[in-house]
């Protein structure tokens, strides 16, 4: 699978717009199923069993795993994607400025889709924050609205190393999907960070 360069210039363009919305979702503010609702994350004070996000929190980490974690994100993006009702036929790896794309070939009972992945990587202080957004090529570039939202926080402290994964999941023509993985599968996601 290749792009035609029309491809690549959409490609580029939405890669631009959607660096500059990694900022609002850095500030905490993640998209709604619907435009005129948000669900604000709270990094300190996060509820799983009140929120309609999903959160995965590892404690105790060396932060000198922290860049090992980050590489292991540049192969592998699907963190929480693995749990969604759809599998990967193929993944392609693309750079564009300080963002890490990906293009994933979904299969699932919708059908089969295209998926552009983007990652964001912004350092404030000793915070670290990680941006995933996915996108249905065939949505581009009438509608760039995401319909899949990770936002990674790895947080580093005098004695440890604390990192968070929130995930928002919403699915054309399905009501937004909230994947609660239970303590069997986060420890197996976890695992993924040791």
């Amino acid at each position: 699978m290749t792009f035609t360069d029309n491809r690549v210039e959409e490609v580029q363009q939405l890669i631009q717009s959607l660096h500059s919305e990694a900022v609002v979702f850095c500030n905490s503010v993640i998209p709604g199923k619907f435009a005129n609702q948000t669900q604000t994350i709270q990094v300190a004070k996060f509820d799983v069993q009140s929120s309609p996000l999903v959160g995965i929190v590892a404690k105790s980490l060396s932060p000198l795993k922290i860049p090992q974690i980050i590489s292991s994100l540049k192969e592998n993006p699907f963190l929480i994607l693995a749990q969604a009702p759809f599998q990967v036929k193929s993944l392609q790896k693309f750079h564009f400025n300080q963002d890490f794309v990906f293009l994933a070939k979904l299969e699932g009972k919708m059908g089969d889709f295209e998926q552009l992945l983007t990652f964001s990587v912004k350092t404030e202080g000793k915070q670290t924050i990680i941006v995933q957004k996915s996108i249905k090529l065939e949505e581009v570039p009438e509608n760039n609205r995401s319909n899949a939202t990770n936002v990674i926080y790895l947080q580093e402290n005098e004695d440890k190393t604390e990192i968070t994964l929130y995930s928002h999941q919403d699915i054309k023509r399905v009501p937004a999907i909230i994947y609660n993985l239970n303590a069997k599968k986060r420890r197996q996601v976890l695992e993924r960070f040791e």
